[in-house]
């Protein structure tokens, strides 16, 4: 997707985990683009490309209904598009308790002030595939 650069991209990303961090999704979603494309690792039980903001909503509602997802630290580099965002993603399963703790890195396009466009990828992606097998 050929997003434009925009030179608030990182202060759109930023705000946009704010909102996620602090429960606020419908103003998170409220910064996507209505074609948004998010794309997960396809070896994860939730993987593969969402589309939209009824994508998005998807892709949280099948994360949520097995595990609560937290941030222990988020770090937006400033880049032009894509930005990337480093973080480290804790992932803790709602039947057990158990959490797995991630890196990730996400590449994000924004265009026209909203999220085009998100790619993630997990250094360990069998450590969160475990998790959602005791589910």
């Amino acid at each position: 997707m050929g997003a434009t650069p925009s030179p608030a991209g990182p202060d759109t990303i930023r705000q946009f985990y704010r909102f996620i961090e602090s429960g606020r999704f419908d103003e998170a979603i409220g910064m996507l683009a209505e074609d948004v494309v998010i794309r997960e690792p396809a070896d994860l039980p939730y993987g593969g490309e969402y589309h939209g903001i009824d994508g998005f909503r998807e892709l949280m509602g099948r994360i949520g209904a097995v595990a609560e997802l937290g941030s222990d630290r988020v770090e937006v580099l400033d880049a032009s598009n894509p930005i990337v965002v480093r973080l480290v993603s804790r992932i803790t399963s709602r039947r057990t308790g158990e959490a797995v703790v991630v890196d990730v890195v996400e590449l994000y396009r924004v265009r026209d002030g909203r999220i085009a466009e998100m790619d993630i990828y997990y250094k360990t992606p069998s450590a969160v595939a475990a998790l959602w097998a005791q589910a």
